[in-house]
C-alpha cells in the first residue's frame, strides 16, 4: 500500500508540473516529447514512428503533431 500511496504523490506532482509547464510554454508534456524526438530525428517521422519513440498511441502523436504545427504556423515556437 505504501508504494501505491507514493505513486499517487508522484502522479500529483507530475500533474502540477504539467499544468505549470503548459501555462509557460503553451504545449503539453506529450508535445514537448514530440519536439525532442523531431529535433533529433534522422529519418522521416510519421505518427507511427513518433508513437514508437514516445510510447504514445499514433492518434495521440497525430493530434499533438497537428497542435505543434499550428503553433509553428503562428510562430509561437
Amino acid at each position: 500500500m505504501k508504494t501505491i500511496c507514493a505513486m499517487r504523490e508522484v502522479f500529483r506532482a507530475m500533474s502540477s508540473f504539467e499544468t505549470a509547464f503548459e501555462k509557460v510554454y503553451r504545449i503539453t508534456l506529450n508535445e514537448a516529447m514530440i519536439l525532442c524526438i523531431l529535433k533529433d530525428a534522422t529519418e522521416r517521422m510519421t505518427a507511427t514512428n513518433l508513437s514508437k519513440s514516445t510510447d504514445l498511441s499514433p492518434s495521440h502523436t497525430s493530434v499533438s503533431y497537428t497542435h505543434l504545427r499550428a503553433h509553428e504556423t503562428r510562430h509561437d515556437l
